[in-house]
């Protein structure tokens, strides 16, 4: 498949195979949850055996790109945008932990009503974090509220992105100011919002943004309440 498509494609590919979600079996929007199929480190090992393959390079070159973790079409649209290097548009930050998983101290747990939380895209070491600010998972607001507070309470800045940041290269450079000079990042010029949106277009495409549903999504009949489903 790599020799088949770009890089900033079998890089989402990528992503997909080693997170937690999978998009619709037809050419749909959409995406539905399931357990990683492998890891950034198994792909590894398997393109170490491979000897005269086809695409072997590109999909090497697209696995530097991968992190192992996302849970959502929209984490990895948004991972990519911070974390490609400048050459495909992006910003070049250092990779953070995908769902970065924070046991919770005394106060912070009996503030939050939690033991532990995750957090969508978290540099441990700076103690910044991104959340993706999607329907399917932030349905109750003031218990996200408390969570971040809880957070908080414990050092952590968390920033909140959304569709609207995602989808347009301006308005995700306002939000991607809260890290700079905080989060390590590769090279120290500016980051140009016009490469930035075109990688941001490419990246949305290659997740089938906006492509609808189709009147079959999986090839089979699936009985409700078998998968979560998110369009």
């Amino acid at each position: 498949m790599a020799n088949e498509t770009s890089l900033v494609g079998t890089a989402v590919l990528g992503f997909e195979l080693c997170g937690g979600y999978a998009h619709f079996s037809q050419l749909a929007s959409g995406f539905y949850d399931r357990s990683p199929l492998t890891s950034r480190e198994k792909i590894g090992d398997a393109l170490g055996k491979l000897t005269g393959v086809r695409g072997k390079r590109r999909a090497a070159e697209a696995l530097d790109l991968v992190l192992d973790g996302s849970r959502s079409p929209m984490e990895t649209v948004l991972t990519c945008a911070l974390t490609f290097p400048g050459e495909l548009g992006g910003c070049g930050f250092e990779a953070p932990i995908m769902n970065h998983e924070v046991v919770l101290d005394g106060r912070a747990s009996a503030l939050a009503g939690l033991s532990r939380c995750c957090l969508d895209l978290a540099w441990p070491e700076q103690m910044r974090a991104f959340e993706y600010d999607g329907a399917a998972w932030h349905t109750d607001a003031r218990a996200d509220r408390r969570r971040r507070e809880a957070l908080a309470s414990m050092g952590w800045t968390v920033n909140v992105i959304d569709l609207a940041d995602v989808s347009n290269g301006s308005s995700l450079m306002g939000a991607i100011s809260l890290i700079e000079g905080v989060v390590p990042r590769a090279g120290d010029g500016p980051i140009d919002a016009a490469t930035l949106q075109a990688l941001l277009g490419r990246l949305l495409k290659a997740t089938r943004f906006g492509l609808g549903l189709n009147a079959a999504l999986f090839g089979v009949t699936v009985g409700r309440g078998v998968v979560d489903v998110h369009v």
